[in-house]
């Protein structure tokens, strides 16, 4: 169902447009397929967001989102970009219920923490085994350098009067 007629009308919203008004149903699309079919044009992703409600939130087989696979590559303008457009930084959608801010900090990649954190990333979520943000940011995942893990501590509470112990 995913090569529809309105499949083909990329890159021309208009057309898109034109087949929805004569009966062309945008529910036949699937987001993730137009994603990866058609990215970098941020325009007409936008308008299948927008216009068409395609669902930012749709997962494939293995409970990944857009987000959660752009977040994989590390492609930090397509996660800003899904974010702008509505994607939820906050859905457990990683391995035991984990945010991308609890795989970041439990990695010990403080490029993408801090760029998570900024993108709006909820510092207070737990994933299914009840842990924090803060408590993956401890763990010494990978072997992450006592260096590391104060540079997360620092992230995570720079917008803190007082840093919780």
């Amino acid at each position: 169902p995913f090569l529809t007629p309105l499949y083909y009308c990329f890159p021309s919203q208009e057309l898109a447009r034109l087949f929805c008004l004569y009966g062309a149903d945008p529910s036949e699309l699937s987001f993730l397929h137009c994603f990866f079919s058609i990215r970098p044009d941020y325009d007409y992703i936008g308008f299948l967001v927008r216009e068409l409600k395609l669902d930012i939130e749709e997962y494939d087989v293995g409970g990944l989102t857009a987000l959660a696979h752009v977040y994989q590559e590390q492609n930090y303008e397509q996660i800003a970009l899904l974010v702008q457009l509505g994607a939820n930084l906050d859905r457990p959608m990683l391995e035991n219920g984990r945010t991308l801010l609890m795989d970041a900090a439990m990695r010990g990649n403080s490029s993408m923490f801090g760029f998570l954190l900024g993108q709006g990333a909820s510092r207070d979520k737990k994933c299914h085994t009840g842990r924090t943000v803060a408590e993956y940011a401890k763990l010494n995942f990978e072997g992450k350098s006592a260096f590391t893990k104060s540079e997360l501590s620092q992230l995570l509470y720079k917008d803190q009067l007082v840093r919780p112990d």
